[in-house]
């Protein structure tokens, strides 16, 4: 889970995140203002400590804490949308040429790739027969 920062009530600034299923936090007692919450965040993540807010706010996102230690979130997994687009160009078809082959109107195979709408199993299997890859590729299982 990504580490919020946050603020008391009582002024105190502090972060928390969820780790095996608890809520964990650490105070900040020292920091009197968000720049100097933030500058000490950056030094704690091993960031320059002139490093921006935003910069700071960006790693959190991809960082736990778990009571003791810092933890790098593991990437997130392509979603099933971008892994069909990607295969597609892969192939070297357009939508048009891809949905032909799939045996689907083109706004439906758009619908997938965009992610309006998740293809069924049945049809997972056919998009991936299309482009020539399994679907547990198209799902990010390989």
């Amino acid at each position: 889970m990504p580490t919020v920062p946050h603020r008391r009530r009582n002024g105190t600034w502090y972060i928390y995140s969820s780790y095996d299923g608890r809520k964990v936090e650490k105070e900040f007692p020292d920091c009197g203002s968000k720049s100097e919450f933030y500058t000490a965040l950056a030094v704690e993540l091993k960031l320059p400590s002139a490093a921006r807010p935003k910069v700071v706010a960006e790693a959190l996102l991809n960082t736990t804490w778990t009571g003791t230690e810092w933890l790098d979130d593991p990437p997130p997994r392509p979603t099933l949308a971008r892994q069909i687009r990607t295969a597609r160009e892969a192939a070297g078809l357009t939508k048009s040429e891809a949905a032909s082959v799939a045996g689907l109107e083109w706004k439906r195979w758009h619908e997938y790739e965009t992610g309006e709408v998740e293809p069924t199993a049945n049809k997972l299997a056919t998009i991936a027969r299309s482009l020539r890859v399994s679907a547990d590729q198209l799902l990010g299982l390989v």
